[in-house]
């Protein structure tokens, strides 16, 4: 609420003429992190005491960028008094990473892990961002502005290439303690064939602040923002096991900025300028919703009783978590 006052009020320099300028300039660069799933579930052990279960889906990040940016800012006496600007930035490659998926059980005490698969993750990430700063103060060389924008990211990835080891999950369930997992025999596989699907989207309101400082035709502009009002969906297709799982819910995040400039002087109609970017982006939200199962899912082939049927659902509840992080280079014209 302080940073949206003050961009309300403002602060301006006392004299000179306001300059309009825009700007558009084409960007490319390297984006790093990933997605986290995760989910915990009880289960019921021979004893009837209450085991505990947990699932770590993470979904892999690391991209290359491509995309464009356009903007104005007021200029008054050297210093930007307002700026608006969108980004457009999409992946132009498939993740680089492996998807991967493990389970545990146990207890309060201690965690056995009875799964763990890797995949090839195929998919695309598209960005679209809109920021206004509003200068707050400024003395020679430096200046600061407050910030309000809205992202929204919307992240597809296919899951192909199944590749690891598990215990039979009828068999886990049965063990009077979890630390009898060697007990079991481990299988092993390695397949192609599409195991799942996930698609997650991120509404991310920001507010901020953003110091800059110049020094003749160089500059430096950091930029710290949260974002309180995060909002994320997610629809998680167990191809594999038919079902769908779609949550919702809000959470918390925030990010960092750090970019260096360069503009051509001079009184040119067109100046070309350039920037190198470094970002951080963290986020993190409880959701919930429904698994619902789309064909009939057969989970012991000698207990007809035990399957499920096509159009049953259950409640869902999981954590997600996103951290990430990149470099970009921007090179374009003023004017």
């Amino acid at each position: 609420m302080f940073v949206l006052l003050l961009l309300v009020s403002g602060a301006t320099p006392a004299c000179g003429q306001h300059q309009l300028e825009f700007h558009v300039a084409p960007l490319y660069g390297f984006h790093f992190g990933d997605t986290r799933f995760d989910l915990q579930f009880n289960y019921l052990r021979p004893d009837s005491s209450i085991g505990i279960g947990k699932s770590e889906l993470v979904f892999p990040l690391d991209v290359t960028q491509a995309g464009f940016e356009i903007g104005f800012r007021s200029v008054q006496n050297n210093h930007s008094v307002l700026t608006a600007g969108v980004r457009l930035v999409f992946s132009v490659s498939d993740p680089a990473g492996k998807m991967t998926d493990r389970d545990w059980i146990g207890d309060s005490f201690s965690m056995f892990e009875f799964s763990s698969t890797e995949s090839t993750a195929d998919g695309n990430m598209v960005s679209i961002e809109f920021e206004v700063t509003r200068l707050l103060t400024a003395g020679p060389g430096w200046e600061l502005a407050g910030l309000v924008g809205l992202e929204y990211q919307h992240i597809k990835q296919q899951i192909v290439d199944l590749k690891g080891w598990q215990y039979d999950i009828d068999q886990v369930v049965l063990l009077e303690r979890p630390d009898q997992l060697d007990s079991l025999q481990r299988f092993y596989f390695d397949v192609e064939v599409l195991a799942g699907t996930y698609e997650v989207r991120f509404f991310r309101p920001q507010i901020g602040l953003v110091p800059r400082f110049q020094s003749g035709s160089f500059s430096a502009v950091l930029q710290a923002a949260i974002c309180p009002l995060l909002h994320v969906r997610d629809i998680d297709d167990h191809v594999l096991r038919y079902f769908q799982i779609r949550t919702e819910g809000k959470g918390f995040g925030y990010s960092g900025r750090l970019a260096f400039k360069y503009e051509s002087s001079g009184q040119k109609k067109f100046r070309t300028y350039g920037s190198l970017i470094g970002e951080f982006t963290k986020a993190a939200a409880d959701v919930s919703g429904y698994r619902e199962y789309y064909a009939n899912c057969e989970n012991d082939p000698d207990d007809p009783d035990d399957d499920i049927m096509a159009g049953t659902w259950f409640p869902e509840e999981h954590e997600i978590t996103s951290t990430q992080y990149g470099v970009r280079i921007l090179v374009g014209l003023r004017f």
